[in-house]
């Protein structure tokens, strides 16, 4: 299994205190004033991948099926995190990390499909599913004691992602 995930997440504080709050991982932004915050992660990684798919009969051409699979992601991940603040002369502050882990993943599939087979033994299927991934550790965040700085936290967080897929397949 291979995956390729790109992240990025971007947030404006507008307002607040400017004074620096001890002890805390922030800095208020001061009235008529913003903190940008922008952070980018991308994973990149191969690995084994093992896989279970079960599939009913219900009814003529109409099958109930399912699918569970896992995999170990060797990863490579490059995470930025850059802080603007209006308020504050050399308001820029870039922090660049690349790190290597390994990725746990899982999925999971359930769904139902139909068969048309034609005359000429053909064969067009449709099916629809809802399916599950789980990359656990898969995004690396880079966080700081804004009142400490460099102290920083390299904190590995999860992803998921579920949805209905629509599927069709001829084969002749």
């Amino acid at each position: 299994m291979s995956a390729w995930i790109n992240h990025t997440q971007t947030t404006r504080y507008i307002g607040g205190t400017q004074v620096p709050v001890p002890n805390s991982n922030w800095i208020g932004a001061g009235q008529g004033n913003f903190v940008l915050n922008f952070q980018q992660c991308r994973t990149e990684g191969i690995g084994p991948w093992l896989g279970v798919r079960t599939k009913w009969l219900v009814v003529k051409n109409l099958f109930l099926h399912a699918s569970g699979s896992t995999s170990l992601i060797f990863s490579k991940q490059k995470a930025l995190n850059r802080d603007n603040f209006s308020a504050i002369a050399a308001s820029r502050v870039l922090v660049k990390l690349t790190e290597k882990n390994l990725v746990p993943m899982f999925g999971l599939s359930l769904g139902v499909s139909n068969a048309f087979i034609f005359k000429n033994q053909s064969q067009l299927s449709l099916a629809i599913d809802y399916e599950t991934n789980y990359y656990s550790g898969s995004r690396l965040n880079i966080t700081f004691n804004r009142g400490k700085f460099p102290d920083q936290a390299d904190i590995y967080t999860n992803i998921s992602l579920y949805g209905f897929c629509f599927n069709i397949c001829y084969e002749f």
